[in-house]
């Protein structure tokens, strides 16, 4: 939502109209796929957080729509994207600073009818990587007892909280996919009467607007900012024509601390 805030707000200044397309499974989105060439309602789009299937990529380019990815890439299309490994290290440098050294990880488990490979599990895939790789470089490691998946909600993370609260040797810093996630997390504890940070600490992802009033420690990635660079990248494109060059925006993380650590 944030970055289509910024889409929308890159748009009112460049007086465009936008259409916008909530596509929620797979099948909507090969039928929004097949309907383009046909309604010629759309002179250029914006993808956030959908991988382009082969089919999808080469009817774009086929039909030269200009298209801009945000949250993925691929070649041929311009894009805005996070170096989501880089984020995952940067929570495992911040907690290793703190003194943790008994850390535990929330993902989001993939929802029934998910692609293969959807964005958001490739995001959790490597924000897990680069956790682990720096826990690694500090000569730790992640079992899997302290590495949970769980459904995309605040009692999703509540539950797998709870779980990794009442291992026998609980962790003393969880780092969860996003601040939905993280949210859970401080419930269980507050349920458990476990004392954040003093006991334990949590990271959330994302910085929503909501990770301040919580108080939640989280890393910020300009979502805002992305969407306008995003618009920013299709308006040269369809300044420049059907041949334009393709260029790649990446956005900077940032540790926001707040209470829970």
């Amino acid at each position: 939502m944030e970055r289509l805030r910024g889409v929308l707000s890159a748009a009112a200044e460049q007086q465009m109209e936008i259409a916008v397309f909530d596509v929620e499974s797979a099948a909507l989105r090969h039928h929004l796929i097949d309907s383009l060439p046909l309604t010629q309602r759309v002179d250029a789009l914006v993808v956030m957080g959908v991988a382009l299937s082969d089919r999808f990529a080469n009817r774009l380019l086929h039909d030269q729509v200009p298209t801009v990815l945000v949250g993925t890439c691929r070649g041929g299309f311009s894009s805005v994207t996070a170096d989501a490994r880089s984020g995952g290290r940067l929570v495992a440098d911040y907690l290793l600073a703190h003194g943790h050294r008994r850390l535990a990880w929330i993902s989001e488990a993939p929802s029934a009818g998910d692609d293969a490979t959807p964005p958001l599990a490739m995001q959790g895939r490597e924000r897990l990587a680069g956790f682990c790789e720096g826990l690694a470089a500090a000569g730790l490691d992640l079992p899997a007892a302290r590495r949970l998946s769980a459904t995309h909600s605040v009692e999703g993370g509540r539950t797998a909280a709870d779980q990794l609260l009442g291992l026998d040797e609980p962790p003393t810093a969880v780092f969860a996919y996003d601040d939905v996630l993280a949210a859970g997390v401080l419930k269980a504890a507050r349920e458990r009467r476990v004392a954040v940070p003093d006991a334990l600490a949590v990271v959330g992802f994302d910085d929503v607007p909501f990770a301040d009033p919580l108080g939640l420690t989280t890393v910020h990635q300009p979502l805002f900012e992305a969407g306008r660079s995003a618009l920013r990248l299709l308006r040269d494109r369809l300044a420049d024509g059907p041949h334009a060059a393709v260029h790649s925006v990446t956005t900077e993380y940032r540790i926001i601390a707040r209470e829970t650590t």
